[in-house]
């Protein structure tokens, strides 16, 4: 279940009022916000949203009615977004009833036809990647060299310690009077 502001956010005609002439620019505009905006920020779980989408669209106009009005009753309750159950969602509800299944299947199959690599979303993302591997190498190194840093500190607080005794030894050695050692 998502909130209103997430379906609000990773829609660009919900939120820009946006329009589209194809399926694949939907999808890579929707791609691209929620890689963007999502809480969970991930290529291969915006691929599983559009297997699921597929499915969705796969058992017809019933399941995606449901989908529908599920966000109407979200939006409903959302003192920002219940403006979208006016502009879109009653327009989309109402659509979904009247068009022909055939329509509905030809969508499902685009959907389905639609394959991503993640250099298409104009993000950079395997750079990204790159960027976060090398970095977390860095940290686990940089956690590497911080915990021989403390051992090194350590031994020498522990050798300088006793050489401070030595020291204190040899310097009370040669000022007392030898009568009094």
């Amino acid at each position: 279940v998502e909130s209103a502001w997430t379906i609000w956010k990773l829609s660009s005609t919900l939120s820009w009022l946006r329009t589209f002439s194809s399926i694949r620019a939907t999808l890579v505009a929707c791609f691209r916000r929620s890689l963007c905006y999502a809480l969970f920020r991930n290529f291969q779980l915006s691929l599983k949203v559009l297997n699921d989408t597929c499915g969705v669209f796969a058992s017809g106009k019933t399941l995606i009615l449901k989908c529908l009005l599920h966000i109407h009753q979200l939006f409903s309750h959302s003192d920002l977004h219940h403006i979208h159950n006016d502009l879109y969602m009653k327009d989309y509800c109402v659509w979904v009833q009247t068009v022909s299944s055939k329509k509905i299947s030809k969508v499902s199959k685009q959907l389905s036809g639609c394959c991503f690599e993640s250099e298409e979303m104009g993000l950079e993302l395997t750079e990204l990647e790159i960027a976060a591997l090398i970095t977390l190498e860095e940290e686990k190194r940089g956690e590497e060299i911080i915990s021989i840093s403390v051992k090194s500190c350590e031994k020498l607080i522990q050798t300088d310690s006793e050489s401070d005794e030595e020291l204190i030894e040899e310097n009370t050695n040669s000022i007392l009077p030898t009568t009094l050692q």
